[in-house]
C-alpha cells in the first residue's frame, strides 16, 4: 500500500493449515508474515468429542510494526511496537454455516519512541479481557463473493480483576453482503465499532479500502463506522471455471 507522496507500507504473508491431525478432527495453523508488521501465529483448534459441535481454542501470536502518531492530519510521532498475545476459550457450532466463541485474551504490548516527542523512550501495558464472537457465514468467496452473507459481532470486556491495565467493554459489528445479477455484483462491506465504557480510542481508519483520502490509520477514536459499495463485473465466458478462472473488473 503506497499514499504515492512517501508513505509506504507493504506486507508478504503466507499460512499453513494442517487437518484431521487426531482421531477427533483436530487442526493447526501456523501463520507468518513479514514487513511493515511482522507477525508469527499458531492457533489450534479442537473438538471435544466425536460428532460433537463443541470446541475448545488456543492462540499464540507474537508481532512487532511500527506505528504512527497524526494531528491535524500531520504526522507527529513514530513508534515501534511490538505485542505478545495469548487467547483460549471454547465455543460451538451450528451447522456448518454459523459459531460462537467464548475466549479469555491476555495481550502484552511494548512500544518505543522512534521519532516524536520525549516524554516517554518506552511504554508498556497489558490487556486482560473475556472476549464472545459470532460468527455466520454463507459467502461462496471471500475475496470476491457473488453469492451469500457474511456476519460477525465481537464483544471485548476487560478489567482490572482480570489483570488488566485498563478497563474497557468494546463491541464491533461487520457484514458483507454480495447482490449479483448476471455478470454483475454490488458488494456491501460495512463495519461498525463503538467503546461503551473506558477511555481508549482503540479503532483506526485511513488507507485502502478505509477512507483512502487519508493515511493508513490517521483517523482513531472510540467509535468507529465505515459503509462501502463495490462493483465488479465477469469478463470470462469460460463454462468449465476450474480449467478457465473468472476475470473481473471494478
Amino acid at each position: 500500500e503506497s499514499d504515492f507522496a512517501g508513505t509506504n507500507n507493504y506486507n508478504i504473508a503466507t499460512r499453513l493449515t494442517a487437518t484431521e491431525i487426531n482421531p477427533l478432527g483436530g487442526e493447526v495453523r501456523l501463520e507468518a508474515q513479514m514487513g511493515t508488521d511482522s507477525r508469527i501465529n499458531a492457533e489450534w483448534f479442537q473438538p471435544v468429542d466425536y460428532g460433537s459441535q463443541w470446541f475448545v481454542s488456543s492462540s499464540l501470536s507474537l508481532g512487532r510494526s511500527n506505528m504512527v502518531e497524526f494531528q491535524n492530519s500531520n504526522q507527529v510521532a513514530e513508534f515501534l511496537s511490538g505485542e505478545f498475545a495469548f487467547s483460549a476459550g471454547i465455543g460451538r457450532e451450528f451447522g456448518n454455516n454459523s459459531e460462537a466463541r467464548l475466549s479469555y485474551a491476555r495481550v502484552h504490548n511494548e512500544s518505543e519512541i522512534l521519532i516524536g516527542p520525549a516524554f516517554d523512550d518506552t511504554n508498556n501495558s497489558k490487556l486482560s479481557a473475556l472476549t464472545f464472537s459470532y460468527t455466520y457465514d454463507t459467502l461462496d468467496n471471500l475475496d470476491i463473493p457473488l453469492v451469500g452473507t457474511r456476519f460477525v459481532f465481537d464483544w471485548l470486556d476487560a478489567r482490572d480483576s482480570l489483570g488488566s491495565d485498563v478497563s474497557v467493554d468494546m463491541a464491533s459489528v461487520g457484514l458483507v453482503k454480495p447482490i449479483t445479477w448476471g455478470r454483475n455484483t454490488v458488494l456491501n462491506w460495512w463495519e461498525l465499532a463503538s467503546v461503551a465504557e473506558g477511555d481508549v480510542a482503540p479503532f483506526f481508519l485511513g488507507g485502502l479500502f478505509s477512507l483512502s483520502g487519508y493515511k493508513a490509520e490517521e483517523l482513531n477514536g472510540a467509535h468507529a463506522g465505515i459503509m462501502r459499495v463495490l462493483y465488479y463485473r465477469n469478463l470470462s465466458d469460460a463454462k468449465i471455471p476450474l480449467l478457465h478462472p473468472p476475470a473481473y473488473l471494478g
